[in-house]
């Protein structure tokens, strides 16, 4: 039986609550094509440049030119995701990438091949995600994800997703580095979830004092809003007391929201880089390690999400997706710089 649009964008949404992860809640798809697009030192938009028409903001460098790759397309969904996106997701996406371009050095990071691109179809609709990946000398991974979904002319279904997580580089930064994360979902122009929080990855899952400091007088300012949603159970292992998890009401509190990311995303940057060019001790490396990948266990414990996905794009996609780009953990081998 064929449901209407608007009942699979709730059943969407309802996942979306229960992971609060972007790409564990795609609906159930058969998995069309997947394109690389590359690893990409420039924003995401440009690396589809000749593609889709999508305002320049600013000129690209040569070494950001050679980055790119043009993409062969043949489906009406456009390549470049967040122009097609509910305003102020496309909005946040834009956000994260400015702050992250204003505060660190870039640098490419290689995903696994057919990662880089999806499109799938579901009863003749159509979805395409869109995967922007880095990484900096205090992060060892920068991830953000887009997802929207049109229908067999090409035409928004009204519903879109966003996931942002930023993974700290142990060796780098030890364990007092949290992690940043960030999710929307958005059904029929409302966004209907937000989530933004440092997590911590320290054994007594607390923020460091510089971090609350900074969250305080910095951030604390946009968490008025006045609809907060209760945290999965998962969620309450690896989530920090500072977390936001809320339904904005209105437009003043989607701009809210876009701003408290862009401040929480920047002291978490500024603050990162303060541990760099320390000996860490192998201890707090390992702290480090063990902390994140508790953090991605948890987020890939949903047995729903798995099935959804299996059903979707196959068992050995699915496996590899979460494994690899969602939540891949890291293996440090202790060098020098660890005491």
């Amino acid at each position: 039986k064929v449901e209407s649009m608007a009942g699979r964008s709730m059943a969407v949404a309802a996942v979306l609550l229960a992971s609060t992860t972007v790409s564990a809640f795609m609906a159930p798809m058969t998995l069309r094509s997947t394109r690389q697009a590359g690893p990409v030192a420039a924003l995401s938009s440009r690396a589809v440049r000749g593609v889709y028409a999508a305002p320049s903001r600013r000129r690209l460098s040569m070494q950001q030119a050679a980055a790119t790759m043009t993409l062969e397309r043949k489906s009406k969904v456009p390549a470049n995701v967040r122009d097609m996106m509910y305003a102020p997701m496309g909005k946040l996406a834009t956000v994260l990438e400015e702050v992250l371009h204003a505060k660190m050095e870039l640098m490419p990071f290689e995903l696994p091949e057919n990662m880089g691109y999806v499109e799938a179809t579901y009863e003749g609709d159509q979805c395409a995600i869109q995967n922007s990946v880095w990484r900096t000398k205090s992060f060892r991974k920068i991830h953000i994800e887009l997802a929207t979904f049109f229908n067999k002319k090409g035409e928004s279904t009204g519903l879109d997703v966003l996931h942002c997580v930023v993974f700290p580089d142990p060796e780098a930064v030890g364990h007092t580095v949290p992690m940043f994360g960030c999710d929307l979902v958005c059904v029929k122009s409302k966004i209907t979830a937000a989530i933004v929080d440092l997590s911590p990855v320290s054994s007594d899952k607390k923020l460091p004092a510089d971090y609350l400091e900074a969250f305080e007088r910095r951030a604390g300012k946009f968490t008025k809003f006045t609809s907060p949603r209760d945290l999965p159970e998962f969620g309450k292992l690896i989530f920090s007391d500072q977390c936001q998890f809320v339904r904005p009401v209105d437009d003043a509190e989607e701009a809210m929201f876009v701003d408290l990311c862009r401040e929480v995303l920047s002291l978490h940057c500024e603050l990162a880089d303060t541990r760099l060019g320390i000996k860490h001790e192998k201890r707090s490396v390992q702290e480090a390690v063990d902390g994140q990948t508790y953090y991605c266990e948890q987020q890939s414990k949903n047995d729903k999400t798995r099935r959804i996905l299996n059903q979707s794009f196959g068992v050995e996609w699915t496996d590899m997706y979460m494994a690899q780009v969602l939540f891949d953990v890291p293996t440090p081998v202790p060098t020098e710089s660890v005491a």
